[in-house]
């Protein structure tokens, strides 16, 4: 197994019903994320789940005004 895959999957698993509490959605808009291939996911037995690591960076990429320090050297903003 790929060492970026292990350590995707490393801090644990998502529900879906978890995914949508933690993002604010709905369950047809995670579906929709997941057929896209924006969200990693995996089926596990007969329940999908998604790590918590990639849950996190979606919402990280989708924040709007926030500076990081790469940003802030170069005086931008993510």
């Amino acid at each position: 197994m790929r060492q970026d895959v292990e350590e995707l999957v490393r801090e644990g698993m998502a529900s879906i019903p978890e995914a949508c509490q933690y993002l604010g959605i709905r369950r047809s808009f995670l579906y929709r994320l997941m057929e896209r291939g924006e969200l990693p996911w995996a089926k596990i037995g007969a329940r999908r789940v998604i790590p918590w690591k990639a849950l996190r960076r979606y919402a990280a990429e989708r924040l709007v005004g926030v500076r990081d320090e790469n940003a802030a050297k170069g005086g931008g903003t993510v």
